[in-house]
Parts: structure tokens; C-alpha cells; sequence
């Protein structure tokens, strides 16, 4: 199973992300690595993923509030 993309919206720091996981070809590497500073939201992602694949239902724990 590959995942094409990731997209987020009002996840934690995230506002809007859209992350395509494909090479320039189309083709899938298998693998994806995440690096970045402190903070930057490599684990807010990667939660966000696991959450997805899961159905564990603790998506709602991880969203941003918006004013009505």
C-alpha cells in the first residue's frame, strides 16, 4: 500500500498542507523521510498519519479550534 499524498487542514500548526509522495516520474519510493528543526511538526504529521491508518477515532484531539 502506498499513500499518495498527505493533505491536512487545521491540524495543530498546520492551516493548510498538501505533501504529494510521489517522484517526479510518478513512480513511489517506498520510503519518505521527515527531518526539520524542534517544533517544526514532524510528529503532529506522522501522528496524523497513524491516527488515519488506524480509525482510532482521536482525530478531534488533534485539531485546531476555529472561531464560529
Amino acid at each position: 500500500m502506498y499513500i499518495h499524498a498527505l493533505s491536512l487542514t487545521n491540524v495543530r500548526g498546520f492551516t493548510a498542507l498538501e505533501f504529494p509522495l510521489q517522484r517526479p516520474d510518478g513512480s513511489y519510493a517506498g520510503w519518505n523521510v521527515f527531518a526539520g528543526v524542534n517544533g517544526s511538526g514532524k510528529t503532529t504529521l506522522l501522528r496524523a498519519v497513524a491516527t488515519m491508518l488506524s480509525r482510532a477515532g482521536r482525530l478531534g484531539s488533534m485539531l485546531r479550534p476555529r472561531p464560529i
